[in-house]
């Protein structure tokens, strides 16, 4: 199988405006998806650990895998796969909407790739608590050292009346025309492991930061210490 060039492309609509080696057209293929388990993963040009470096991706970056080596290797003690990505970067344009910016494509080493079925329960988990305040959303996180967890979820009640909590304990009452109102909601959940990524009830989705800090992938709020 031919290796791909790694390609960073920026685009409006359809026209790839710059790329460190051409453009390619997509496969019709389904793709694996996964997220970067490691702070600024390495995108290189070729499969190679000595391959020049096109682009670092943060730890949360979502990835679809395209193309994948056969052989197993190993770099500094880490066993893995070399496989080709692509990676969708968003902003906002002049008029505040969220747009696609540009494509970032390459070879990763796919150790620092959390698969879905990469995911281990969490042996020990070293921080006590997570509070995350962000739009239409606040909630309260409480760990514990063998990775459980007790969550306790404002929940606006508009939101409320058209979801589905059942899988929690919701104490309060949501009055018909009043909209700031909220009811508390809670649930407990068990945090599933992949180096720095926390998988946990339904949503629930953590990281350690490179300042070893618990974060939320909602709001990217972190806690100040463990």
């Amino acid at each position: 199988m031919k290796n791909k060039p790694a390609i960073i492309s920026f685009t409006t609509g359809l026209l790839c405006v710059f790329s460190i080696s051409f453009c390619t057209s997509q496969s019709n293929n389904p793709a694996i998806e996964a997220i970067v388990a490691g702070d600024k993963l390495n995108v290189r040009i070729k499969p190679d650990a000595n391959a020049r470096v096109v682009f670092q991706l943060p730890i949360t970056s979502r990835v679809r895998i395209t193309q994948s080596l056969n052989k197993e290797t190993a770099i500094g003690g880490m066993k893995g796969k070399w496989v080709f990505v692509t990676h969708e970067q968003y902003g906002k344009d002049s008029r505040g909407y969220t747009v696609k910016k540009a494509t970032v494509e390459g070879w990763v080493f796919d150790y620092f790739l959390a698969y879905e079925n990469r995911y281990k329960p969490a042996k020990s988990f070293n921080y006590s608590q997570l509070n995350i305040s962000a739009k239409h959303y606040s909630a309260e996180y409480y760990f514990n050292p063998d990775g459980t967890y007790k969550k306790i979820h404002h929940v606006p009640c508009y939101i409320y009346t058209d979801g589905d909590f059942s899988d929690s304990v919701c104490k309060g009452e949501c009055n018909s025309g009043v909209d700031n109102k909220s009811i508390d909601c809670i649930s407990e959940g068990r945090l599933l492991q992949y180096l720095n990524i926390y998988k946990g009830h339904n949503s629930d989705m953590f990281y350690i930061n490179e300042k070893n800090q618990l974060c939320s992938f909602i709001c990217n709020c972190c806690t100040t210490s463990q």
